[in-house]
């Protein structure tokens, strides 16, 4: 009481010796405490007086904005004011808001607009939908461990979030009609499972500190069925730097519907999908869209410790494209797995020029070992494929049992087994110019392969149509096997100058005609072959067969009613 009493007395003295101010501070109808974003706090003074007011903090005698109000732009905001009177400047009035904690009843918790710190989501219950409204919270998010949170972007918002931390024991599920992105430097994102279905997930690495690094770590399933993942990682990196990886084993990254868009650079093996302990498996099944740009050295879309899998109900398409600039590019892999790469359908349209660059490997993670071979298997699909390297790569077997292909290797082989092959349907446009390389390898390698071990180094042919080139002095495979009623055109390091550039014609029933690619030399490689055909009544010609047909790069089958493409 003695204070109370006693201020007034105190204040009126120092005005007296011009100590203290004599003009009133303005005075707000905001008390300090909880805001909002978007709030308007309004000032009042003595008539006459000018009110200026700061909303960063700095004095507004020195600074401030000549307004009666200020207007909450971001939280915490600490609002000053003063008035001002023929030159006097009153005391200053300050009102400090922050941001109200986002709790909830387990239910629902809304963020909008702008918060500054770090906001810790903290519902009473195990499950919680996050309502995001063109919030921006750079300082992060806190999960609650165990929780199921269902992140909903509402239409039309662009919602960034920085790093989220605290779960790696919850499910994080995005299922909403906007956008959500997360861009900064090392994981910005550990939870158990991901689950995408709705609204686009955009993540951006700006770069790690340490090599193999995602930006969202996964410590258990990745379900994609809808919606859209943007991954970037081209980030020019010297390390490895990850888009989403799956870190624990037996764990699926599981892709069944939506899009998925992917740039990778870097210099070191950068990936945009990544499953990075065995027997994890990545599997791409009914209508997934796949759009990526790779770019810097060895970049993947998809790297997989176990089986990468494309499932026959994949629509697709799988468009996969490089810089026009190629410089500093090499090497890239597309799709590389440790075990086994097994594709059932879907469309792949995919284009890697740059030197050293393959499009489907597949290898054992231990060279010495048999167990956990590295198998391509092929049963359908439209591949229309060109690569500097191999199209198809695999330590140990490469099956093709059914698909549509137009595979062109720029330097080296277009399928390439260090075991053997087999074929036994399909229709398959495979086309080397490299010089010493073939469309089919199946040469031995100093460590002996066992997968199958009655093919080893075998190219098996038991079906299909093929039209196959190789360059010059090429090691064409030493031995190619047929089942009855197969007959093979081949022949190899010969003179191609008849056959370069021309329509080469298979007399079967019905006939087949393709148009060879121009050899770069006069000494090439052909094999072809088609249902019916008896191995040795062929023609070649100048000019394509007509009846206004379509055609399928130049490959054509003869149909009752002229030619008909061919449809897979």
């Amino acid at each position: 009481d003695f204070i109370d009493k006693r201020t007034p007395y105190l204040k009126a003295a120092y005005q007296a010796r011009g100590w203290y101010p004599t003009l009133e501070p303005p005075v707000s109808d905001t008390a300090s405490g909880e805001g909002s974003l978007g709030q308007v706090v309004t000032f009042t003074a003595v008539d006459g007086a000018e009110i200026y007011v700061t909303t960063d903090g700095t004095d507004p005698a020195e600074s401030g904005t000549l307004s009666a109000s200020a207007t909450v732009t971001a939280l915490p905001c600490t609002i000053k004011a003063r008035a001002k009177l023929n030159d006097e400047w009153s005391p200053m009035q300050e009102v400090e808001l922050v941001a109200p904690k986002l709790t909830g009843d387990g239910l629902i918790i809304t963020i909008a607009g702008n918060y500054t710190s770090t906001q810790e989501l903290a519902p009473t219950g195990d499950v919680c939908r996050v309502i995001l409204e063109d919030a921006e919270v750079p300082g992060g998010l806190i999960l609650k461990p165990g929780v199921a949170y269902t992140f909903e972007p509402a239409a039309g918002t662009e919602n960034a979030i920085g790093p989220i931390v605290g779960g790696d024991t919850s499910t994080f599920v995005l299922n909403g009609e906007g956008t959500l992105s997360m861009t900064g430097a090392d994981t910005l994102l550990t939870v158990n499972d991901l689950i995408v279905s709705n609204g686009t997930f955009a993540i951006k690495s700006t770069g790690v500190s340490v090599k193999k690094t995602p930006i969202v770590k996964v410590m258990g399933n990745l379900f994609q069925t809808g919606g859209k993942i943007d991954i970037d990682v081209s980030v020019d990196s010297a390390v490895q730097v990850y888009g989403i990886m799956l870190a624990s084993k037996k764990m699926e990254a599981e892709f069944s519907g939506g899009e998925l868009v992917a740039k990778v650079g870097g210099q070191n093996k950068s990936a945009a999908i990544v499953t990075d302990k065995g027997s994890s498996d990545i599997v791409f099944k009914k209508e997934c869209k796949i759009t990526a740009e790779l770019s810097g050295v060895d970049s993947r879309l998809a790297f997989s410790a176990g089986e990468i899998k494309f499932a026959k109900t994949l629509v697709g398409p799988v468009v996969v494209t490089m810089p026009q600039d190629l410089t500093g590019v090499s090497e890239a892999h597309v799709f590389k797995a440790e075990k086994t790469i097994e594709i059932n359908g879907g469309t792949f349209d995919i284009n890697v020029p740059a030197p050293g660059s393959e499009i489907f490997a597949a290898s054992r993670p231990d060279e010495a070992a048999d167990e956990d071979p590295g198998i391509i298997v092929i049963k359908g699909g439209t591949f229309e494929l060109v690569a500097d390297d191999d199209c198809f790569n695999a330590t140990d077997f490469i099956d093709v049992r059914d698909g549509l292909f137009y595979a062109v290797s720029l330097s080296d082989d277009v399928f390439d087994s260090n075991g053997g092959m087999d074929i036994s349907g399909g229709t398959i446009l495979a086309y080397t110019a490299g010089a010493g390389h073939e469309a089919f390898d199946v040469e031995p390698e100093a460590t002996p392969m066992t997968y199958p071990s009655t093919n080893e180094h075998v190219l098996a042919i038991s079906g299909g149509t093929i039209f196959a080139t190789g360059g010059m002095n090429s090691a064409w495979p030493t031995t190619i096997t047929t089942v009855e009623g197969v007959n093979i055109f081949s022949f190899a390091n010969a003179d191609v100058s008849a056959y370069s550039g021309k329509y080469l014609t298979l007399n079967s029933s019905p006939k087949v005609t393709a148009k060879l690619p121009a050899f770069p030399a006069s000494t090439g490689s052909v094999l072809a072959t088609c249902p019916g055909f008896d191995g040795a009544n062929v023609s070649v010609g100048d000019t394509a067969p007509t009846s206004g047909s379509q055609n399928f790069h130049d490959l054509y089958i003869h149909g009752s009613s002229g030619f008909i493409i061919i449809v897979q």
